[in-house]
């Protein structure tokens, strides 16, 4: 949770840990890795391949680590569509009939 503060038209932002933990850095091969415990990830809805932001704040020795929220390039689903869609109701019947292979017989 981030806090920002506005002081005579300067703006400051404060860390709010809600949750702390003390982690370790190990070795992944060339790199290094962190493991993040399983309530941090359940906090900020991670999970195994999820996309994260890094930020570095080299003044303050911070790491932030900001979950990327990805959304789906459509605003509804397949199944909201055609939700209490009926024979009656779809107007099938206007649609055109096939003609030759359209089908792929």
């Amino acid at each position: 949770m981030y806090i920002l503060v506005c002081i005579l038209g300067l703006f400051k932002t404060y860390l709010e840990p809600i949750m702390q933990i003390t982690a370790k850095i190990t070795k992944w091969g060339n790199s290094l890795g962190l493991r993040i415990n399983q309530d941090i990830a359940d906090g900020l809805k991670l999970g195994p391949g999820s996309k994260v932001s890094l930020n570095l704040d080299t003044r303050k020795n911070l790491l932030m680590i900001q979950p990327i929220k990805t959304s789906s390039p459509w605003p509804f689903k397949e199944a909201d569509l055609i939700k209490g869609m009926t024979p009656d109701n779809s107007h099938s019947d206007l649609l055109a009939e096939p003609i030759g292979n359209e089908i792929g017989e």
